[in-house]
């Protein structure tokens, strides 16, 4: 289990569909367009490197599909930003701190509502759970 980078979390455009609402996915692949299948990989690496720069091992989930829609809004606000796929009149796409447009501020109130669950062993099962070690302070052995 777990995830693996370079391979889609969100495996097809009718999954994503399901996951974000929109309808016109698969009409996007076209010429001159990115390949689908290669923008879902990408977006499942994105939350795949989230993962990993917030301290989790992505190898390591048991409850990967829980950011099924985070790759998904990912996935989608790189279409919506490389204008592939319009919004209807009058939305605009969220954006970042900084005001620009970004995939991220699309997947993150995603990412942010679920907790990484991690494959026991000698770490902790869910993410900011310490396990605890003990040692002995002295150096004295027994």
């Amino acid at each position: 289990m777990g995830m693996t980078r370079g391979t889609a979390l969100v495996l097809t455009t009718a999954h994503a569909a399901r996951l974000t609402g929109h309808r016109n996915l698969a009409s996007v692949e076209t010429d001159g367009a990115p390949s689908l299948a290669d923008l879902l990989v990408t977006a499942s690496d994105a939350i795949y490197d989230q993962l990993d720069g917030d301290g989790v091992d992505p190898t390591k989930l048991i409850n990967q599909t829980v950011y099924e829609r985070a790759v998904a809004w990912h996935f989608v606000a790189t279409l919506v930003i490389g204008g592939y796929l319009p919004l209807p009149d009058g939305i605009d796409p969220p954006k970042n701190e900084q005001g620009s447009a970004d995939p991220y501020a699309w997947s993150d109130p995603h990412y942010k509502r679920v907790q990484p669950q991690l494959s026991s062993g000698d770490g902790p099962v869910k993410a900011g759970v310490v396990v605890p070690r003990v040692r002995n302070i002295n150096g004295n052995h027994f």
